[in-house]
């Protein structure tokens, strides 16, 4: 069991730095008498160092979500642009067609009035 230093990433996750103090077992693989090196990897509190950054992948992932949400937003956007404009489009249509109503009446009401004048 060697004690490494371990650096702990604001995501939680965690890597394997350089060893502080190999084992018996790890003493006795380098200097030759034993034939298996030591596996197991141990950390100190004081020997961990907290970073301020995600892991790697963690910030790959980051990223991936970060681009995919700003598609995102942009697509909402247009689509908003786009409804706004054809709510705008269909108001002014309703508008010219209430127009050409209101002028309907008032050549209807003038053709009246010319049919209905007494002659003179």
């Amino acid at each position: 069991m060697c004690y490494h230093k371990r650096i702990v990433f604001l995501c939680s996750h965690f890597g394997w730095a350089n060893e502080v103090r190999p084992c018996e077992t790890q003493k006795g693989f380098l200097n030759g008498s034993h034939s298996n090196l030591c596996e197991i990897m141990y950390a100190h509190p004081l020997q961990s160092i907290r970073v301020q950054s995600n892991c790697k992948a963690c910030a790959a992932k980051q990223s991936k979500t970060d681009t995919t949400m700003c598609t995102v937003k942009e697509k909402l956007r247009a689509l908003s642009e786009s409804v706004a404009r054809l709510q705008k489009a269909e108001k002014k249509e309703e508008e010219e067609e209430h127009e050409l109503e209101l002028d309907a009446e008032a050549e209807a009401e003038q053709l009246a009035v010319v049919h209905l004048a007494p002659a003179v």
